[in-house]
Order: C-alpha cells, then sequence, then structure tokens
C-alpha cells in the first residue's frame, strides 16, 4: 500500500443514546422516544466508522489551480488558502457502509430519518478520529479544510471529487465508499476534501450564499 495512505478502519464508536435522540429532535419523555431507541440498539454493534488520509505535496500552483502529487484542482479559494502551503492531508470520512445492507423494521414515516440521524453521529466519530490521527501523527496543530461541491458551485466544482478519489487510492476498497457518475458518495453520510496546516479559522461555509443551509458553520463573507 501507499506509504503515504493512512487508513482508520478500527474506529471506536460508543454513542449515547441521549446524543441520539438530541440528533433526531426526539424528546426523550416522548412516545417517539422508546421506538427510536430501538433503532439506535440495533444499529450500534453493526456500524463501523472509517476514514483514511494522505499526506500529499504541491507541485505547482497559480491563481487558479493548484497542481498536488498526480492531482490538479482547479479553484480559485483552494489556490488562496494553499498559497503558503507545501503539504496537504486528502481524506475520506464515512459513517460506514453496513447499514446500507440490512433493514430494520421500524417507524415507516419517521425511520429513515432517525437512522440518517444515527448515521451523521457515526460520521462524527470518524471525523474525530481522522482528525486526532492527523494531530498526533503529523504534530499538527491548526488546520483547516475544503470540500469539493461544499459552498457555491464555482468555489471547488463537485466535479473535482473524481480527482480526489484518486489522490486517495482505491476508496471503495479500503473504506467501503462508492463515488457515483454524479459525484456523489455513498453512503450518503460521508465527507472528503483536503485538510491544511493555516493560523486562519477559514470554513468553506464563507464562501457558501445558501443562507439557510443547516450545515451551516460560519457565516458568508466571499473572502478566504
Amino acid at each position: 500500500m501507499d506509504d503515504n495512505l493512512v487508513v482508520l478502519d478500527e474506529i471506536p464508536f460508543a454513542p449515547n443514546v441521549a446524543d441520539f435522540l438530541k440528533v433526531a429532535g426526539i424528546p426523550g419523555d416522548s412516545e417517539l422516544a422508546e421506538a427510536a431507541t430501538g433503532l439506535f440498539e440495533w444499529a450500534v454493534p453493526q456500524t463501523r466508522p472509517k476514514a483514511l488520509h494522505r499526506i500529499s505535496f504541491i507541485n505547482e500552483r497559480k491563481n487558479d489551480f493548484v497542481a498536488v502529487d498526480k492531482a490538479v484542482f482547479s479553484s480559485r479559494a483552494l489556490a488562496e488558502n494553499l498559497k503558503d502551503v507545501e503539504r496537504v492531508f486528502a481524506f475520506v470520512a464515512t459513517c460506514g457502509n453496513e447499514l446500507e445492507e440490512v433493514a430494520y423494521d421500524a417507524d415507516p414515516f419517521m425511520g429513515p430519518f432517525w437512522l440518517d440521524s444515527f448515521k451523521a453521529l457515526a460520521l462524527q466519530s470518524a471525523v474525530a478520529a481522522l482528525q486526532a490521527d492527523l494531530r498526533k501523527r503529523y504534530g499538527l496543530e491548526k488546520f483547516a479544510g475544503m470540500n469539493p461541491g461544499s459552498a457555491d458551485e464555482d468555489v471547488w466544482p463537485i466535479e473535482q471529487q473524481r480527482s480526489l478519489f484518486a489522490l486517495c487510492g482505491d476508496v471503495e476498497d479500503l473504506i467501503g465508499v462508492v463515488l457515483t457518475d454524479s459525484y456523489l458518495m455513498l453512503p450518503t453520510k460521508t465527507v472528503s476534501g483536503i485538510y491544511f496546516e493555516t493560523e486562519s479559522t477559514f470554513v468553506s461555509c464563507q464562501l457558501c450564499t445558501r443562507e439557510l443551509c443547516p450545515s451551516r458553520r460560519a457565516k458568508y463573507t466571499g473572502q478566504v
């Protein structure tokens, strides 16, 4: 395997049912809590969050593209963020594909939403483990990230997922994540991108004009 590639496929996952109910928006004393807790208890032992990351080095950059090892990314925002950086960390993190292959007889209306909320918890564990490993392995203190398709469509086009996955190796074989022909990732609770060392607090939300995005983590500024 590529010496620069690290796979994390034994990530501890011991979520708290109270956290799950909170994410799913279910009061602990409601009638729905018992049914949702049943789904939670069924899903926990089957779920294996996973992640991978690969250290890469910048070969060339201009104001609208960056060449990272064997991949070329066209993005003015990415080029600006990486103008003083020599190494980056391509990554993919996922809730795991185990729950894609089984079914649970839950509430027919709320069950899919509950399961989606549960997968979000698993993804959080995968991202936390990924970031902790980067800090420990490379001594990173402060870093930020960008994701293809995040923010407005011209910030870093989602089509460049293909180049990012090529940089990361056989992602499907390594951690079970499939990149579709429309550049979406399966399982849906999966995130990919590039981390880079920085003293700033940049997040892609700063370049996104979608006001009501439920995942927004920062106000729109229009600036890197």
